[in-house]
């Protein structure tokens, strides 16, 4: 698949991307492909792995003045672990961070295509503090970084466990 464990912080607006492993610029839908096609073999010693390595990057990036993990909602695919939501309550546990909140599709929301996948395209991030971290196991498009912004209305910190190499230049 090619990861470099390469941790990257950008600011986008007034929020911040923190991808801990990235994969090269070039071949992005391809390492997305691979991506999903290795997380339905992921087993919990690899999501303790990136628990881990998520945990130690945040240490050294943040320190321990983390407000809160918001959890991102349990997959909508039904081929799909709910890997990014287990990810993220590890990383709390981990980095003895509060869970902040428990993100969740809203009913009634319509289903659109992501990456070849039907998906909900709304989702509610409320979290009960401040400045909240959402941990995510992949960034690809920024879906998820718009959703939290739109929602959340103020500063936040998305932590993504892999993303791409060139995400803010």
């Amino acid at each position: 698949m090619g990861l470099v464990y390469r941790p990257r912080l950008v600011k986008r607006d007034d929020c911040y991307v923190l991808c801990v492993r990235t994969w090269p610029t070039s071949g992005r839908e391809r390492s997305i492909a691979l991506m999903r096609r290795a997380k339905l073999e992921m087993d919990r010693g690899v999501l303790r792995l990136a628990a881990s390595e998520i945990s130690t990057v945040l240490r050294a990036v943040v320190g321990q003045a983390c407000g809160g993990i918001v959890l991102p909602p349990r997959g909508a695919s039904k081929t799909e672990k709910h890997f990014g939501s287990e990810l993220a309550a590890l990383v709390a546990e981990e980095y003895a961070a509060p869970i902040a909140g428990k993100a969740h599709y809203l009913k009634g929301c319509r289903l659109e295509r992501f990456h070849g996948e039907k998906v909900a395209s709304e989702v509610d991030w409320r979290s009960a503090c401040s400045f909240p971290t959402v941990v995510d196991d992949v960034y690809t498009t920024g879906q998820t970084m718009a959703g939290i912004r739109s929602a959340i209305g103020g500063p936040c910190l998305l932590v993504a466990w892999i993303g791409p190499g060139g995400v803010g230049g």
